[in-house]
Order: structure tokens, then C-alpha cells, then sequence
């Protein structure tokens, strides 16, 4: 499959994907409570109460957009234009600065919409502003459900960018410590799927992570990244079908 079969294969899947319920779910940290709770921090759905699909009652949630960076890293081989098998598709994380709100974590590039901005312009220019990358080397070709943080007060709109070039990319100094590039195959290998217990506002909570890196990719940029995982093996499930 080549460069552009498969972005126009990510295209028409992502046009109104939507997976059954439960979502979101997976990589989603869990009070460790009780018995029941820590048996649910394996579930998909832990809290139907608290789902992160739906808004909850009386909150006023902020809009934010943030975007799944993929690039075809490309191969060694000589010949025809290279195709999907033939390269290392890679996911495009950063490690923010420890003065941000969220420091020290990883996370996509993204944030807050500005007053009158819409997602898919937020998420560009928070690429360009974070990774230097301009916007017309970057192609939107879908979005994942939109999900809500209840603690936070965020609802979240993911999209799946294609980066066509990456020449020019670094990392914002004011934001970004490090720009973490990171092969697909390691994030679908479960055995980096990790579980710890965490003190989180002032509770202690099961939390998965990917173990990808010296700092665990956990949270909201873990919950998007496993949604974003269970989308492309559902693509990949298609094109072999």
C-alpha cells in the first residue's frame, strides 16, 4: 500500500468512525477504593457514572483539540516509490515543560481553543507552535469521538494528522523539552502496557502506562493513544479483509 492509498484508506475509516461503546476507557486511571474499583481498572468502562463519553451535568467544560502526529519514517530500500509495509511508521509524542500545566509529562501537540477558533485550526497551530512544523506539510485525514475530563473540566476533540515532512521540525523551547519519536509496533506490543498505584489528588489510583520512554505516557495522551490504537487495527482489519 502506498503513501497515499493509505492516507486515503485512514480517510474514508475515519469518516464517521465510532466505535461501540465503551470507549476511552482502556488506559483510563481508576481509584483503588476497593475490590471492585481495583477490578475495574481492567475494565474498558470503569465508572458508567463518570464515563469520559458523555458531559456531565452543571460543567462548564474548555475546548481542547490535540492531534495524533503520524510520519512514515522511510526505508533503506532502492527502487519504486516505497510503500507502508516498507517504512517505520512512527507516533509523534512531546515531553512538556516542567512549568506547563501537566510539566513533565508526555503528551500530543495541542491545547485550549482560542476564542472563536475551531479544532482542526487549534490543532494546527499548535503543531506549528510546539514542533515548528508549517501547516501545509500537514494533512488532517480524520478525528477520533470527542471525550470528556470531568476533573479538569476539558472536553477533548483528537485529530490523526499526517505529517509529509518533517525536516524543520523542533522542539518549542518554551514548551517542549523533548520531542519523543516512537515506532508504531512498540505501543501495539502489550507487554509495555504497565500498572502502578499513584497518589493522585489525594487518592490513591490504579493507573496504566505505556512504558515507552523514561517518563510513562499515561492519562488523557494514553487514553487517546489506545482509542487511536483500537482505530488502526480496525483499519487494518479492513484493508486485509
Amino acid at each position: 500500500m502506498s503513501y497515499t492509498s493509505l492516507i486515503q484508506h485512514f480517510k474514508r475509516m475515519a469518516e464517521g468512525y465510532l466505535p461501540e461503546e465503551p470507549y476511552y476507557g482502556e488506559m483510563r486511571p481508576t481509584p483503588r477504593d476497593t475490590i471492585a474499583s481495583q477490578i475495574r481498572a481492567y475494565s474498558t468502562n470503569p465508572n458508567p457514572d463518570q464515563s469520559p463519553q458523555k458531559p456531565l451535568k452543571d460543567i462548564i467544560y474548555t475546548e481542547s483539540a490535540v492531534c495524533i502526529p503520524l510520519y512514515q519514517a522511510p526505508s533503506n530500500r532502492i527502487g519504486p516509490s516505497p510503500s507502508f509495509e516498507d517504512a517505520t511508521l512512527e507516533i509523534i509524542y512531546t515531553l512538556r515543560k516542567q512549568h506547563l500545566s501537566h510539566g513533565g509529562q508526555i503528551s500530543f501537540p495541542g491545547g485550549r481553543l482560542d476564542p472563536n477558533e475551531k479544532s482542526e485550526q487549534a490543532v494546527a497551530r499548535e503543531i506549528e507552535e510546539e514542533l515548528s512544523i508549517k501547516a501545509e506539510t500537514v494533512e488532517l485525514i480524520g478525528e477520533l469521538p470527542t471525550f470528556y475530563l470531568h476533573h479538569s473540566k476539558h472536553k477533548i476533540t483528537p485529530f490523526i494528522a499526517w505529517l509529509h515532512d518533517i525536516e524543520s521540525m523542533n522542539a518549542c523551547p518554551n514548551e517542549v523539552d523533548e520531542i519523543i519519536r516512537v515506532p508504531h509496533e512498540q505501543l501495539l506490543d502489550t507487554k509495555r502496557i504497565k500498572m502502578e498505584q499513584w497518589t493522585l489528588r489525594n487518592q490513591i489510583y490504579n493507573v496504566p502506562f505505556y512504558y515507552i520512554h523514561r517518563v510513562p505516557l499515561w492519562g488523557a495522551t494514553a487514553m487517546i493513544t489506545a482509542e487511536w490504537l483500537r482505530f488502526y487495527q480496525t483499519l487494518i482489519a479492513n484493508k486485509n479483509g
